[in-house]
């Protein structure tokens, strides 16, 4: 129990850094570049948020502070898609100019949110943690399904060759934007939910934020692929012997169909953003254990520099990366 009492303090703002993986892995993983406008959506969707919550209350600061995070995304992809900017050096540029926002709704770059307006934290409970929760796979599930749709069919097909995108993808400046407001919009929700929590924000916070999340993308991804290579002979066995729905290996079939690396299903891909929630849960109390000095419960004599931290949460991806990748060499 006094074990447990360490990790609590973390679970929170873990499953909301999920939630946040999940928005930057939406523009990562289609869009394949990293969005750096995701650092500025955080950051302006908390202070939104705490703002917002003091002058009406949380659940006006969250739609707001969410709604910010997407209006920075829109600004990314007007740049990038109708300025011709490097999509990379468009995220950087309104990443730079998130900080006039923040600073302008702060004093000297920090507010605390007022203690009546207050709807998680400071003091972890459950029933918080399992809203969150419920909240994070509810976005995870709608993004397999919008995979079923034919606006997610035009998502997956900006994964496509540059001749594709532009001769054949008629909406393909639409959907860029799309991509990019959304994924904002969930790290604008991260920055609120994590804000409410703390209490308060600063613009220089979170510094562990992007790089937790790309653990939890590649990590995932590396995990996701690790299934696929292992079930992928089971999955030709089933293809082969499948029945039909009455068949003794239906289950196994479906199971494993999941995982086929010849498929792009909606719920491999439901799958996959859930290892992300799921990553930032793992990365994010490790990061936290190392930092309040957990491992001197197991090993007393040892004392690690609390500027260690940040190398060990890198050798941590680095050894999950590798490990999930090992078999594809």
């Amino acid at each position: 129990m006094e074990t447990f009492n360490f990790l609590t303090p973390f679970i929170i703002p873990s499953i909301s850094y999920g939630i946040g993986a999940m928005g930057i892995a939406l523009v990562f993983n289609f869009l394949k570049f990293p969005d750096f406008t995701a650092l500025g959506s955080l950051m302006v969707g908390g202070v939104i948020c705490v703002w917002v919550s003091n002058h009406s209350n949380a659940l006006f600061g969250i739609f707001f502070g969410a709604l910010s995070g997407g209006v920075l995304g829109l600004g990314t992809g007007f740049l990038a898609s109708k300025l011709r900017i490097p999509k990379v050096l468009a995220g950087i540029i309104i990443y730079t100019a998130s900080f006039s926002v923040g600073y302008s709704l702060t004093e000297g770059g920090n507010i605390s949110l007022a203690p009546q307006h207050s709807l998680l934290g400071p003091l972890f409970e459950f029933k918080q943690a399992v809203v969150i929760f419920i909240i994070a796979i509810i976005i995870c599930s709608l993004i397999s399904y919008t995979i079923k749709t034919k606006i997610g069919s035009l998502v997956v097909a900006m994964t496509a060759t540059k001749d594709y995108l532009s001769f054949r993808h008629r909406y393909k400046s639409q959907i860029f934007i799309l991509i990019i407001f959304i994924g904002n919009l969930l790290v604008g929700l991260t920055g609120s939910l994590d804000s409410l929590y703390n209490q308060q924000v600063s613009v220089l916070s979170n510094e562990n934020f992007f790089p937790i999340c790309l653990g939890a993308i590649f990590g995932g991804n590396a995990i996701s692929l690790y299934f696929s290579q292992k079930l992928q002979k089971s999955v030709i066995i089933n293809d082969a012997n499948y029945e039909g729905n009455n068949s003794s290996s239906s289950l196994i079939y479906k199971i494993t169909s999941v995982f086929s690396k010849e498929r792009d299903e909606s719920e491999k891909i439901g799958f996959t953003y859930f290892t992300y929630i799921m990553g930032c849960l793992f990365l994010k109390e490790i990061d936290g254990l190392v930092s309040v000095k957990f491992y001197k419960r197991l090993i007393p004599t040892l004392d690690i520099p609390f500027e260690m931290q940040h190398l060990i949460i890198a050798l941590i991806i680095t050894l999950t990366v590798w490990w999930s990748g090992v078999d594809e060499s």
